[in-house]
């Protein structure tokens, strides 16, 4: 073959020819397993999102095959498209390691954003899952130099033994070591006030302060947990019960129940049915005492056909109670539902209860004057019933006592709240009087300037900017760990009680985190472990 001559200018167009011919055997079958890799990934974040078992990737596989046969029937590539459904592996096995694999990109990015945050809190709550193991859930909030933040999940502990403060402190210190969090950065940790965590000598957060690896953090009880022990206060128990009773011997029995349908539907009324009370929950007893309230008239009469007589129905003492309940506690869970939810500022709910405060001593002087307007359901009872027999001293110092319970029980976040206020909206106070407060607060010597702190800069006033990155890292009540237990519930329940920690870990990992996997690079890493895998064999 001479140098520039069309004889060998034609053999190395064959010989690229035959070459490329060549990659694409490796090169196609290498595109194709990756996207059924990154397929195979897709399902199983969903199956996880959903808080579906891993056996169900099964299913869905199946359900691909039996759809796809109907859809793509007059598809030329018909075959070619069911061959690509069936390689998808969806096995349970599959699904377990492809949970598990999502759940460690997932770490991967928290320790990433973990590295970069100036400071971070944790919010910590413990609960027993089906087969009475404890389980430590903890959040993590991280905020960062723009002040952004991200509330992520960061780890569910199983506490295999006893569940004591030393227990926990054990655990989590043996975790903050093996991960290496940076707990130098750590700024406040929320409980929800139980002994375990709260206990002076020996609780988790007393050890944790003795601890010198610790710094300084700030510890609180759960806002929406103080809020829950407050309404305890209220001490109307006769209405309650009668209530419970009622709402009981309706719903508890199947005939009763029918009876009491049929009657909603002939006289056209809005609601089907009653609504049952949990103790345990808060805002059912709103809810149980608004849906008694609209449908009392109907249960009067129901309870006349069956001949049952309770006489409190019609006791104009009684009547005054009950609707006091209904107004007291539906402001109770407006405020309870304004407190609950994800990305919830320490300030803005510190504010919201001190509202609420306000709002009572508003209207226990409403009340003393003889104004009733803010309790509608109250009002109404006295224009019909006891206008001029009604005396309000007992609902004043339930209102009373609500009032000083607040005050007694957010005594804790009275050192917070000039910080608080200050960070919130500098241009208002005495300037000096406020950076004495951040000083003694935060032990600084500093100087507080009229200067918004988010727009300070950071060479000028960096004190100032760190305090506000602290607080703005500060969780305020332990809702994420709360509502991460109801997950468990459906990961972890009496068909799926023999699920592992590690796969529980994971499950809820990639069930409540934020993060969205990297499917391409998960797909990449298991076909490069795949392709090692067959040359090493």
């Amino acid at each position: 073959f001479p140098t520039h001559s069309s004889l060998r200018q034609d053999k190395l167009k064959t010989m690229k020819l035959k070459l490329n011919q060549e990659q694409s055997v490796f090169k196609n079958p290498n595109k194709l397993a990756q996207n059924v890799t990154i397929a195979s990934f897709k399902v199983s974040y969903l199956l996880a999102k959903k808080k579906k078992p891993f056996s169900d990737g099964e299913l869905i596989k199946e359900a691909f095959k039996e759809a796809s046969d109907s859809l793509f029937t007059d598809f030329k590539n018909k075959s070619e498209i069911l061959g690509a459904i069936s390689s998808i592996q969806l096995s349970s096995n599959t699904v377990m390691r492809r949970i598990g694999a999502i759940s460690s990109n997932q770490k991967t990015q928290l320790q990433t954003d973990l590295s970069k945050c100036p400071y971070f809190s944790l919010q910590m709550d413990e609960s027993n899952d089906m087969i009475d193991t404890s389980q430590l859930s903890i959040f993590i909030k991280m905020c960062f130099d723009d002040f952004s933040v991200k509330e992520e999940f960061l780890k569910v502990l199983s506490l295999t033994g006893r569940t004591r403060g030393e227990d926990i402190y054990k655990t989590f210190k043996q975790f903050v070591e093996e991960e290496g969090i940076p707990i130098e950065k750590l700024a406040s940790i929320t409980t929800d006030g139980a002994p375990s965590f709260c206990g002076n000598k020996k609780g988790f957060l007393a050890l944790c302060k003795n601890d010198n690896s610790f710094p300084h953090f700030f510890q609180y009880h759960c806002i929406i947990h103080q809020q829950a022990l407050c309404v305890t206060v209220i001490n109307i128990n006769n209405v309650m019960e009668l209530v419970v009773k009622i709402v009981n011997s309706i719903s508890g029995k199947a005939l009763k129940r029918r009876l009491f349908r049929e009657l909603m539907d002939e006289v056209d009324c809005h609601y089907g049915d009653l609504l049952l009370h949990s103790n345990v929950r808060w805002l059912s007893k709103g809810k149980v005492l608004h849906r008694f309230k609209e449908l009392l008239p109907q249960i009067k009469i129901f309870l006349q056909e069956i001949d049952i007589v309770y006489e409190e129905l019609e006791n104009i003492k009684w009547l005054e109670d009950f609707s006091f309940l209904v107004d007291i506690t539906e402001k109770i869970n407006f405020l309870n539902l304004e407190l609950q939810g994800k990305e919830k500022q320490i300030i803005d709910m510190i504010s919201h209860v001190q509202a609420f405060s306000s709002k009572l001593a508003y209207w226990e002087n409403k009340m003393k004057n003889g104004d009733f307007q803010h309790f509608p359901t109250l009002q109404e009872t006295i224009i019909n019933y006891s206008e001029n027999f009604y005396e309000p001293t007992n609902h004043i110092n339930i209102i009373q006592h609500l009032r000083f319970e607040f005050k007694r029980r957010f005594n804790d976040f009275k050192i917070l709240e000039p910080v608080a206020q200050f960070i919130s909206n500098p241009f208002t106070g005495d300037v000096e009087t406020k950076a004495n407060d951040i000083g003694n607060l935060f032990n600084l010597d500093i100087t507080i300037t009229s200067e918004f702190w988010k727009h300070a800069s950071t060479q000028k006033y960096p004190n100032l900017r760190s305090i506000a990155l602290r607080i703005s890292s500060f969780f305020g009540s332990t809702w994420l760990c709360e509502s991460t237990f109801s997950s468990m519930k459906y990961l972890k329940n009496k068909y799926r009680s023999r699920i592992t920690d590690s796969n529980l870990d994971s499950s809820l990992r990639a069930a409540v985190s934020n993060y969205i996997p990297q499917f391409s690079k998960l797909s990449e890493n298991q076909c490069q472990t795949f392709f090692f895998f067959l040359l090493i064999t």
